[in-house]
């Protein structure tokens, strides 16, 4: 009986999962610029598409949409300081809200708060 190594087969260990890849044809483009166009944010689309919200930031701008840049409203800036204060990272923070990790780090510094660093410990002013 063969065993994995015969058969050429290497141990490696899976750090990060990518998402799969998801090709939109043309129809769902045109859909998915009627739901931005009807309010839907990138993040909201991009899990009714499964795809990554840069992709669907390229397909709508390859389309000649214009993209909206709204500031995070007062709602938003309270969930991130409540998500980052229970441990999520600046990253997972911002893609549950839909901003970039630098968008969230801003805000919740003007409301006061000290960022950790990639250990979890506050950083030094």
């Amino acid at each position: 009986m063969s065993s994995d190594r015969d058969l050429g087969v290497s141990e490696k260990i899976v750090t990060k999962l990518h998402q799969e890849q998801v090709k939109l044809d043309d129809n769902a483009i045109r859909q998915l610029i009627i739901d931005y166009k009807n309010g839907l944010n990138m993040n909201e689309l991009a899990r009714k598409y499964n795809c990554h919200r840069t992709t669907i930031s390229q397909k709508l701008r390859m389309s000649g949409v214009t993209i909206r840049r709204l500031p995070p409203n007062d709602e938003q800036i309270d969930r991130m300081v409540t998500l980052y204060q229970s441990g999520l990272s600046l990253e997972t923070v911002g893609n549950k809200i839909g901003v970039s990790a630098s968008t969230v780090s801003r805000h919740i510094a003007k409301r006061g708060m000290v960022t950790r660093d990639e250990h979890g410990r506050e950083k030094s002013v």
